[in-house]
């Protein structure tokens, strides 16, 4: 019912009470108060109450502070442009107000998707931990592949190109299935931290540190862990993820990989995505492999990719920390990705172990590095054929929607932040790419689909 319509008959009704109040109004005209007449009757009030001197805010200024400015600017730098070209200078909107605005927006986001999804799974009978009702049957078709035939021609000629004949003739497909891209959806899953804001006061701060100062001898191994644990707790961390296929892509940000992940099976049913391969990308991160693995328990038709870029990154940290002559690290490094890159991982192994003794520094960093390669072995694939079949090798998508999302607001000049204030501005960017923004601020909905 419109608000013209509903004054009308308000005004018509004979019994009801009218009584005068102020209609503060934030707008991207302006802000203003307005005289307005409303019902004593709650139930005909045209607006819902605000607290305190909270303002009405119109769609145009939640588009032009919440999106277009705070997902790109501070909060300082939006409310200062707002007020300029509103000519407001003096008794305009504070920044404080756009901020504590943009943790509101994205409640209301998170309530509604958290909403969505809940019903979606209800729907296709699953549990709101995004897991098959007992009794339910999931039609889980096998793992697409592509043709062998395809797969071995593009072998072949990969061989062909190979001037190391020894590495040719005992070249394979590796150990990860190679899916048909027309029925796969792509999944890159990351976690990104920014720095966290100080709650305590420098003050107590020092107080602390001085009380450490008098730690006995015997509890510094107890010191130091404390020491450790603050340090990682001085970071807010969000998880982001980006999925795709031959139609589009969708944005994802959420606290946690169990959170996301139920967003996520919400998104790929409502949009009638089960019976795909579902291939994710990930870091190598543990954590991340076995939620997974633990959360999909009733689909058969997935499986993992070790990102190309961070295996090349484990590398290289590894071998910095492990050996002590550049030039020879630098051989070592370089024969490592060769034969990682063509999926040989019994021969990096064997590299790993002939590395001389003379040239190790910290055996312990070659015993990580290669345990990294067992770990993951079940998931590093021939990239070079992948790259003939036109297949992903990177959890690059994942790496670009962190700096999207959250790197490129929040990630400068020392900025810290609160965890709801991280999360919310990541929320309302990820609303905006995935060209939701319209229809959130003038129906409050979410379509959940693809973005072509």
């Amino acid at each position: 019912m419109s608000y013209q319509k509903k004054s009308i008959e308000i005004a018509n009704n004979k019994d009801t009470t009218i009584e005068e109040k102020i209609f503060k109004v934030d707008g991207e005209v302006g802000r203003f108060n307005f005289k307005i007449y409303n019902a004593n009757n709650s139930s005909d009030n045209l607006f819902v109450p605000q607290k305190g001197k909270e303002y009405y805010k119109t769609g145009g200024f939640k588009e032009l502070a919440y999106f277009q400015g705070s997902c790109d600017k501070s909060y300082r730098k939006t409310t200062n442009l707002l007020n300029r070209v509103r000519y407001q200078p003096q008794g305009g909107t504070p920044y404080r107000t756009v901020n504590s605005g943009v943790e509101q927006e994205a409640r209301a986001i998170n309530e509604k998707l958290n909403k969505k999804v809940s019903i979606i799974l209800e729907n296709n009978n699953f549990t709101n931990n995004a897991c098959p009702i007992a009794d339910k049957n999931i039609d889980n078709s096998d793992f697409k592949e592509l043709n062998e035939n395809k797969v071995q021609e593009k072998l072949s000629e990969l061989k062909s190109e190979l001037s190391d004949e020894k590495l040719a003739n005992s070249l394979t497909v590796g150990n990860v299935k190679f899916e048909d891209s027309e029925h796969t959806t792509n999944i890159s899953i990351d976690d990104i931290c920014v720095k966290k804001q100080k709650i305590e006061r420098e003050t107590a701060k020092i107080k602390s540190e001085k009380e450490l100062e008098n730690i006995p001898e015997q509890t510094k191994e107890e010191a130091e862990t404390l020491k450790e644990k603050k340090k990682k707790q001085n970071y807010a961390y969000n998880t982001v993820a980006h999925v795709e296929n031959k139609d589009g892509h969708y944005s994802f940000i959420n606290k946690g990989i169990n959170n996301i992940l139920i967003t996520i099976i919400g998104f790929l049913l409502f949009n009638k995505l089960l019976e795909t391969n579902w291939m994710f990308f990930l870091d190598g991160q543990r954590s991340l492999y076995t939620t997974i693995i633990e959360k999909l328990t009733w689909k058969s038709n997935y499986s993992f990719i070790l990102d190309w870029y961070h295996l090349k990154k484990k590398c290289e940290t590894q071998l910095s920390l492990a050996m002590n002559n550049t030039k020879e690290r630098n051989k070592i490094l370089g024969k490592l990705l060769y034969y990682s890159w063509y999926g040989c991982i019994e021969k990096v192994y064997e590299i790993i172990d002939e590395i001389p003794n003379n040239y190790i520094k910290n055996q312990d960093a070659l015993r990580i590095l290669k345990g990294y390669y067992e770990r993951n072995y079940d998931y590093i694939p021939n990239y070079a054929l992948r790259k003939k079949l036109n297949l992903r090798n990177s959890s690059n998508k994942a790496e670009k929607e962190n700096d999207l999302l959250i790197a490129n607001r929040q990630k400068k000049n020392g900025m810290s932040w609160s965890k709801t204030g991280s999360n919310s501005l990541g929320v309302l960017t990820a609303t905006k790419k995935n060209n939701e923004t319209k229809n959130w601020i003038e129906n409050g909905e979410i379509k959940f689909k693809m973005v072509a």
